[in-house]
C-alpha cells in the first residue's frame, strides 16, 4: 500500500482487513482520501453468502460472524474522510455516487488532504491549510470521532 500510494494519483482498493491495521491505516490517511462504502448488514450477506471464499467466514453461523465482523470494524472504517452508502446497484452507480461525494466536499477534502500531508509544517503548508487550522482542522475533527461528510 504504501509503495503504491507513493506512485502518484490512483483508485487502491484495499479489502477490508487492510484498513483495520493501524500501519496500512496511517499509511493510506497520510497518502490521499479514504472513501468508506458502508453497507448493511444484508448487502454484505447477500454478496458473500454464496461463496466459500472467504475464510473468516468459515463459521458454524458465517451471518452472525458478518455482523461481529461489522461491530468491530465499522468504527475504524468511519475513520475514512468520506461515507458513501453500498447498495444493490451497479457499478457505474457507485462510481458516480462517489465522485458526486468527493466533489460535494470538495473544499473540506482539499484542505483536510493538505493538512495530513504537510503534518504541521508551518513554513510550506499553503494558505489554505493555515486558514483551515485556524478554523479548527481535519485533525482536531478527527479526535471529536467526526472524520468528514457522510452521504
Amino acid at each position: 500500500i504504501k509503495r503504491l500510494l507513493r506512485s502518484g494519483p490512483r483508485v487502491v482498493s484495499t479489502g477490508g482487513g487492510a484498513y483495520i491495521n493501524d500501519n496500512p491505516r496511517r499509511h493510506i490517511k497520510r497518502g490521499g482520501l479514504t472513501v468508506w462504502l458502508k453497507a448493511d448488514l444484508d448487502v454484505l450477506w447477500e454478496r458473500v453468502n454464496k461463496r466459500d471464499t472467504r475464510p473468516l467466514l468459515k463459521t458454524e453461523n458465517p451471518r452472525q460472524t458478518l455482523e461481529n465482523l461489522m461491530n468491530a470494524r465499522y468504527p475504524i472504517y468511519a475513520e475514512a474522510d468520506l461515507t458513501v452508502m453500498s447498495r444493490d446497484v451497479k457499478k457505474e452507480t457507485m462510481v458516480e455516487e462517489v465522485l458526486a461525494a468527493i466533489t460535494a466536499a470538495g473544499p473540506y477534502i482539499r484542505t483536510t488532504i493538505l493538512e495530513i500531508r504537510f503534518m504541521g509544517d508551518a513554513d510550506t503548508c499553503p494558505e489554505e491549510c493555515h486558514q483551515r487550522r485556524a478554523g479548527g482542522g481535519a485533525r482536531q475533527s478527527r479526535q471529536r470521532g467526526t472524520a468528514g461528510p457522510s452521504w
